[in-house]
C-alpha cells in the first residue's frame, strides 16, 4: 500500500467504561503470537521480525484520539450512539505504514479490557479511499479479548460490517467536502 488507508473501528462499550479507556495511559503490550501470526502475514519492503510492540507516548488514550481528529489532515472523528451504546472511531487518512499503525493496534487492543464479556466488535485499517480491497489490519473483539487476524483482503471481513463501515466514511468524507463548497 503506498496511500493512506483508513480506519473505522465500532464497538459497544458503556459511556462510563469508554471514560475510563480515555483516562487510561498507554501501555505497550507483550508480544505474542497473536502480533507475531498478524505480523509475519503482512507483505512489507526490507521487513524485520516483529520484537516490540509500540504504544503511543501520551498523558492518556483520549488524548492521542483527540490529537488525531484535531489534525485536520486526517479527517478523524469520534461519535457515540446512545441507543446501541455503542463507539465509533473513523480516521479518513490514517497510515500507510504497517510500522506507524502499530501503536493504534496496541491502543485498540487494550480497548478490550474495558469492554463487557459479550460485547462484539471491530476494528480494521483499510484502503476506504482507494479500491477498497485492501485491508492492513483487522482485529475482532469478542469475550473481553481483542485478536488481530490474518485477513489481508476486504472480501476476508464481514460483508454487513463492510457496507456499514463504507457507508458511514462516505458520509463522513461527503461532510467534509461539504465544508469546503
Amino acid at each position: 500500500m503506498s496511500e493512506l488507508s483508513s480506519l473505522y473501528v465500532k464497538v459497544p462499550i458503556t459511556k462510563e467504561q469508554l471514560q475510563k479507556f480515555k483516562k487510561s495511559r498507554p501501555v505497550a503490550p507483550a508480544l505474542n503470537s497473536n502480533w507475531t501470526n498478524w505480523w509475519d502475514s503482512r507483505e512489507m519492503y526490507n521487513k524485520q521480525p516483529l520484537q516490540v510492540v509500540q504504544s503511543y507516548h501520551a498523558e492518556s488514550y483520549g488524548q492521542v484520539i483527540q490529537e488525531i481528529i484535531d489534525e485536520r489532515f486526517t479527517g478523524a472523528q469520534e461519535t457515540y450512539d446512545e441507543q446501541t451504546n455503542t463507539w465509533y472511531f473513523m480516521v479518513l487518512q490514517f497510515s500507510e505504514n504497517y510500522h506507524e499503525s502499530i501503536p493504534m493496534i496496541s491502543m485498540l487492543k487494550d480497548l478490550a479490557n474495558y469492554l463487557e464479556p459479550n460485547a462484539k466488535g471491530l476494528a480494521i485499517l483499510y484502503d476506504y479511499m482507494w479500491d477498497r480491497k485492501e485491508l492492513m489490519f483487522q482485529i475482532s473483539y469478542q469475550d473481553k479479548e481483542a485478536k488481530l487476524t490474518t485477513a489481508h483482503r476486504i472480501g476476508e471481513v464481514d460483508a454487513q460490517e463492510i457496507e456499514e463501515a463504507n457507508r458511514l466514511l462516505e458520509s463522513w468524507q461527503q461532510f467534509l467536502a461539504s465544508q469546503y463548497d
